[in-house]
């Protein structure tokens, strides 16, 4: 297991990383690619990913605290049973990502494109979507109050 603490990243490719089972504490990576990475299990804690790639990567079981994930592409992304607790997703692109099982507590995700997610039985309660596109998505038995 790794750790990195207060670290900074612009314009890096972790591409194909193995970068599993990490912890990421109070980084900043901008304008990264972590395209087909694998990233199951990482640990993120008060970190910000402005406009990063993450196409093709899996984020299988991760769980991000009050991280911040701004203008990012998770095209193709496998976020299976990932967890995401008061994190700010604004502008992110979620087009063809796997979104199975996946844990949103509150936060921000507005401006956030969602168009054909799977949705069902999300508690979505109180979370900011102004602007999100949730065209086509299926939210059957959601719980949408006060978002």
């Amino acid at each position: 297991m790794y750790q990195y603490i207060d670290e900074e990243y612009v314009k890096v490719d972790f591409g194909q990383a193995d970068l599993k089972e990490g912890e990421l504490k109070g980084c900043t990576f901008q304008q990264c690619s972590f395209r087909g990475a694998a990233l199951d299990e990482v640990w993120t804690t008060g970190c910000r990913f402005i406009e990063c790639d993450f196409g093709g990567a899996t984020l299988n079981a991760s769980v991000h605290a009050r991280s911040a994930f701004t203008n990012c592409r998770f095209a193709g992304a496998n976020l299976f049973v990932s967890k995401f607790e008061d994190c700010k997703m604004t502008g992110s692109d979620f087009s063809g990502a796997s979104l199975d099982g996946i844990t949103i507590q509150g936060g921000d995700w507005s401006y956030t494109n969602l168009r054909h997610a799977n949705l069902v039985k999300q508690q979505l309660r109180g979370i900011r979507f102004v602007e999100a596109d949730l065209s086509e998505c299926n939210l059957q038995k959601a719980d949408l109050r006060e978002a």
